[in-house]
């Protein structure tokens, strides 16, 4: 799954620049890329807690 998110976010970054939503400045790039790597990240746990099936660990996938 994680390299499902990997490619979803360079593309995404590339559609961004082709349509030009991309920042210009590198500071801002990098702190575009933080947000989104970090939105991903809180997606990824989210959607893993979904499916499992121990609420015990659940609980740590989202919290940990």
């Amino acid at each position: 799954m994680a390299f499902l998110s990997i490619v979803s976010s360079d593309l995404d970054k590339h559609i961004f620049c082709m349509l030009g939503l991309s920042p210009d400045d590198n500071f801002d790039k990098a702190v575009a890329d933080m947000i989104t790597d970090g939105v991903t990240d809180i997606k990824d746990a989210v959607i893993k807690a979904h499916f499992e099936k121990d609420e015990a660990k659940k609980v740590q996938t989202v919290f940990c």
